[in-house]
């Protein structure tokens, strides 16, 4: 662990309620000086992920000089991609092409704040699934996320990384979009010489859910764009 997420230090929440505490911080700014404390006492925790757009600021140079004076960096940039009505049917999945569009300017927009505080990461988490039989084209789906993803994968500057986290059925009950390792191919080309993904899959669902990619190939370079794997208890 060499992080914690901002939001756990604010009234903004878990997914499901919000059990609000007065001592709770109230900005970007109250949140990295409780991380610097976390940090101060485990020596386990020195950058802080910032979500956008709960931490937005008006002058992300202020902050990222304000986590510098407390011993801290800025880790990850997490877009929200979830909580807007418009996101009901998905972001950048979603089947009307100008919610895909305000998604996607969301992304490059997080990409943006990752360079304006010195982060390496852009974090990125849907919640674009299905819950419903027929509800959506799958295939579909998955072409949308590819090209938001090669977007923003374009967009990406030198020393600024992509992440991509999927979690099993959630929020979606039924097929969810998730980004496979042949998306992955498709987004940032083969692996360099010699690289390769591994599995990853939760207990006894079948390979169905396996994330994975091809042989190590010796075309183009590329940065890659690594998976998230979250613990399943």
């Amino acid at each position: 662990m060499d992080r914690t997420p901002s939001w756990a230090y604010g009234n903004t929440g878990t997914r499901f309620k919000v059990f609000r505490n007065p001592a709770a911080a109230r900005d970007p700014y109250e949140k990295i000086a409780d991380a610097a404390l976390v940090h101060r006492l485990t020596g386990v925790a020195p950058s802080v992920a910032l979500h956008i757009p709960w931490d937005s600021v008006d002058d992300y140079s202020k902050l990222s000089k304000h986590a510098a004076e407390l011993g801290m960096r800025i880790g990850a940039i997490n877009p929200n991609l979830f909580q807007e009505d418009g996101y009901r049917l998905g972001s950048v999945c979603h089947p009307d092409p100008k919610v895909r569009r305000k998604a996607t300017d969301h992304l490059l927009e997080c990409v943006d704040v990752a360079v304006a505080v010195g982060s390496p990461l852009i974090s990125l988490w849907f919640a674009d699934g299905t819950n419903y039989p027929g509800q959506d084209d799958i295939r579909e789906r998955q072409d949308r996320l590819a090209a938001a993803l090669r977007e923003t994968y374009d967009a990406l500057p030198e020393g600024v990384g992509m992440l991509v986290e999927y979690k099993l059925f959630e929020p979606a009950s039924t097929p969810w979009t998730c980004p496979t390792g042949a998306l992955r191919w498709r987004i940032a080309g083969p692996w360099p010489q010699g690289q390769r993904t591994g599995g990853h899959w939760p207990p006894r669902p079948g390979y169905q859910h396996r994330v994975h990619c091809g042989q190590p190939a010796t075309a183009r370079p590329s940065r890659g764009v690594p998976f998230q794997q979250p613990f399943l208890r």
